[in-house]
């Protein structure tokens, strides 16, 4: 019984504890699927301390993007890899560390056949990158051509929106 009880109090009570939902106040209400992050340049006095901030540090993932990504294209490039792979890594190389420095937030909010249509949402308070990263999805976005469900790119100051639906 008591285990029970724990479970129902926990369930309740586990929103109120809930402190820290990056850009909760910009996902539309219908969200079936919400998920946040702060962002590596705002992880709270607690990162510091902890065992993720070690792992982290004794971890080679900044050169990850910062030197194997750039290796990769070149050789894929130069062995005459297809051209949308190429882009496909630079996109990926200039728009991830957007994504892990700023907050951001993903938004699901479900699947309407009759239109059709897809209500997602990804958000970044992007700062000073703001202009840049939208540019960066606007090229995406022109790229990709007609599609059945068009993205759309916008930009509210700081925010960046890549939103279909």
């Amino acid at each position: 019984m008591r285990m029970y009880l724990t479970a129902i109090i926990v369930f309740f009570f586990a929103p109120f504890i809930a402190f820290a939902q990056p850009l909760a106040d910009k996902v539309p209400d219908d969200a079936l699927i919400y998920v946040g992050w702060r962002g590596v340049d705002n992880m709270g006095a607690g990162y510091q301390q902890s065992h993720l901030k070690a792992v982290v540090d004794a971890s080679s993932l900044p050169d990850l993007f910062d030197k194997f990504v750039p290796q990769l294209i070149e050789k894929v490039s130069k062995s005459g890899g297809a051209r949308e792979a190429v882009e496909a890594l630079n996109v990926m190389r200039k728009l991830t560390p957007a994504i892990v420095k700023h907050p951001t937030a993903l938004y699901f909010g479900g699947v309407d056949m009759a239109k059709p249509e897809v209500r997602f949402a990804w958000i970044i308070d992007a700062g000073p990158d703001a202009a840049d990263l939208a540019e960066s999805l606007e090229k995406i976005v022109a790229k990709a051509g007609d599609s059945p469900i068009p993205p759309v790119v916008s930009r509210q100051g700081t925010f960046v929106t890549f939103s279909t639906g």
